[in-house]
């Protein structure tokens, strides 16, 4: 009996060994707040909640109350980062926090610990981290931030770790009703011009989608610059301008900029419709530009072209070449001579009384008297150089000259071969106006063969060069311009008293530029 005893009694006590040796599982801490397995919490000891603020992130979280705890400790995580810092420590009682330090177009993520736990701290306590994604940095392409001059914009989005960028802009705008795109973006408003809402926010690697960010775009248009239309004026009168024609098109107010293009002052550069005096004949050029508080507006020019009472008419004589001198003539209009010469204009008749005195008026020389439709005469070298100048021309090269007079067959005279009354003004030629000067163009039928009247007889005419006895053995062959220097300066065609040698297209002569004559007076020339 007491063998068996002991026999039940080693059994009982092996069993009660191998029962005490089986692994009992713990239950879970119902009075652990910070126990992830605590039903009671659902796996967040905290709760923490993430809201959007026009400050910042709103962070809250539920309170929790354990021995030894003394507060919460914030961290604060950049998506791409791996390391947490330290945002902020608060008090036990605190339970919300705004963080006010983010950085537009990132994503954080947050985490909430207790502070001063000691029975309760374990690695059930591990970071509880909630994600906030802030609205994303947006930037406009094609004009300054919230503001372009153009239907067309493009947006383009910087945010850590995002893929795509989601647009919803007016009026399709609303709800979840978005377009997704690149994070760069280029299209084309709706609506017309004016204020446009742009709503923006991104889609991260993670499939999350930040916070909408908003973009308020202007879209502008251009104010319109009117200079008015050109103007045809008399020289020495005060013109008006007119930019009262300038528009914008969004109802903004103008400001006014005209600048010159052609030196002359204008009495107010910034009014909308400033004078100025056209002071001599010739174009008169200006431009404006109107500003409607942004932008400038292309420019617009108008030309108000100050006319001469008395213009000149000219005409063409063509490039190529002609045969300059004269075998029978003086040795001075020898050897004849191949010339080429480039196109240029010739005044079709000589400059008259009325045209000089128009001159005069402008710049304070002396006037002629005698018959406005006579010939000028008793004028220097100078004189006729000056004048053709300020009508925006000069004196023609003795070889244009004796092109314009005779073509290109080598015509002794401008109208042929022969003397002929009724074609040139000479002395003792008997026609009705025998012995003094005439108007210029009273013989139309001795007119060049370009159609230049006068080039014989009535009164001589300088031309540009100096004058050089032997000159044409080394004269160029193209577009000569005379000697460099010399004493006299050349003149050319003869006048009223000359005899029919002296009416030659090849005779010339010369005189002291620096003095006047009574038989000398001239016609312009232009390129």
């Amino acid at each position: 009996m007491k063998s068996m005893g002991r026999l039940f009694l080693a059994g009982f006590l092996v069993c009660l060994l191998a029962a005490c040796s089986k692994e009992v599982p713990s239950a879970p801490r119902h009075d652990n707040p910070l126990d992830l397995r605590n039903p009671q919490t659902g796996g967040d000891p905290f709760q923490v909640r993430v809201e959007s603020t026009p400050d910042g992130p709103r962070l809250s979280w539920s309170q929790v109350d354990v021995p030894g705890m003394e507060g919460y400790l914030v961290y604060r995580r950049v998506a791409d980062e791996e390391e947490y810092e330290l945002l902020q420590s608060v008090g036990k009682g605190m339970t919300v926090l705004v963080d006010t330090s983010i950085a537009p177009g990132y994503q954080y993520t947050y985490s909430v610990v207790v502070r001063g736990v000691n029975e309760w701290q374990s690695d059930t306590t591990a970071l509880v981290p909630a994600t906030w994604g802030a609205a994303p940095m947006v930037s406009i392409e094609g004009g300054s931030p919230g503001y372009v001059t153009q239907y067309d914009v493009t947006l383009s989005v910087q945010a850590s770790g995002a893929t795509r960028m989601q647009v919803g802009h007016e009026p399709s705008f609303s709800g979840l009703d978005w377009e997704t795109y690149q994070r760069s973006r280029s299209w084309k408003l709706q609506g017309g011009f004016g204020e446009r809402r742009v709503y923006v926010r991104v889609i991260y690697t993670t499939g999350d989608t930040s916070e909408v960010g908003e973009v308020v775009v202007v879209v502008h248009r251009l104010p319109v610059a009117d200079a008015g239309e050109d103007q045809e004026v008399a020289w020495g009168t005060e013109v008006r301008l007119n930019g009262s024609g300038s528009r914008d098109p969004d109802g903004n107010a103008l400001t006014y900029h005209w600048s010159s293009l052609s030196g002359v002052e204008l009495s107010d550069t910034s009014a909308s419709s400033p004078t100025f005096v056209a002071s001599v004949p010739g174009e008169y050029r200006f431009t404006l530009v109107v500003n409607d508080g942004q932008e400038d507006s292309v420019a617009d020019e108008v030309m108000v072209v100050a006319a001469r009472e008395y213009e000149h008419e000219q005409v063409l004589v063509p490039a190529g070449e002609f045969i300059m001198g004269s075998d029978s003539g003086e040795s001075r209009e020898q050897p004849v001579h191949a010339v080429y010469l480039d196109a240029f204009f010739i005044d079709k008749y000589e400059v008259t009384n009325a045209q000089w005195n128009e001159y005069t008026q402008a710049t304070g020389k002396s006037t002629k008297s005698g018959s406005d439709d006579h010939p000028v005469v008793s004028v220097t070298w100078f004189n006729a150089r000056d004048y053709c100048a300020w009508a925006g021309m000069r004196l023609p090269t003795e070889a244009e000259w004796e092109k314009a007079a005779r073509g290109t067959n080598g015509c002794t005279y401008p109208w042929g071969e022969g003397i002929d009354s009724s074609k040139v003004k000479y002395w003792d030629s008997g026609d009705d106006y025998d012995n003094g000067m005439t108007s210029v163009g009273m013989f139309p039928e001795g007119v060049s063969p370009y159609g230049a009247h006068d080039m014989a007889g009535n009164i001589n005419e300088w031309v540009a060069d100096w004058y050089d006895n032997g000159y044409y053995a080394s004269s160029p062959s193209s577009n000569p311009q005379g000697p460099t220097d010399g004493s006299y300066r050349v003149f050319r065609g003869g006048w009223w008293q000359s005899d029919p040698f002296s009416l030659r297209t090849s005779w010339r002569n010369a005189r002291d530029p620096s003095l006047s004559y009574d038989y000398i007076g001239f016609r312009c020339a232009q390129d």
